[in-house]
């Protein structure tokens, strides 16, 4: 019996007085029952679904927008999606994509990120591709911290940061 690896699925949910966000949604259900904590962790934090005002997608690979939906119900009813206009187009049409953001696509809740500029005030889309054709990082500054959100840029610092010509089967360029 082959062990599965421990993944680490991150998920940043940034309060900034006036909007509550998240970076990413994790995996949800599509990586079975160890992977779905999101909602239960958000009322741990003491925030509803509801409460929620958007979501930043770095890309829409299942480990980052499968927290969005199950069953093809928005899981934040309240949420705008923000993600860049070629990662859309690209995943789309693919069944697990359709299944995430599909059902903010059909209620007209899913917004292109500027080229380079702020998505909401203190928060700004920075292009990334390279891992997906769409990829997007986002810069976050308050009070002179910054704090930079960039999910899958690097997935063996240990190797890749030594040689940047080595990425996963999974990077598209």
């Amino acid at each position: 019996m082959l062990d599965t690896p421990d993944l680490s699925i991150n998920v940043y949910l940034l309060d900034t007085g006036k909007h509550r966000l998240l970076v990413d949604t994790g995996a949800s259900e599509l990586f079975g029952p160890s992977s779905g904590h999101l909602l239960a962790n958000l009322a741990a934090a003491g925030y509803r679904p509801e409460q929620i005002d958007a979501v930043l997608l770095t890309h829409i690979h299942g480990d980052h927008s499968g927290g969005l939906s199950i069953g093809g119900k928005p899981l934040f009813p309240n949420a705008v999606v923000y993600a860049d206009r070629k990662e859309v187009a690209h995943w789309i049409s693919q069944p697990a994509p359709k299944a995430t953001v599909g059902p903010y696509v059909d209620a007209g809740r899913v917004r292109y990120l500027p080229e380079s500029g702020e998505v909401v005030p203190g928060i700004t889309a920075r292009p990334v591709p390279g891992h997906t054709p769409g990829h997007s990082a986002y810069l976050a500054e308050s009070r002179g911290h910054r704090m930079l959100f960039w999910g899958d840029s690097v997935h063996v610092a240990e190797v890749q940061l030594a040689h940047p010509g080595i990425t996963v089967s999974y990077d598209e360029d």
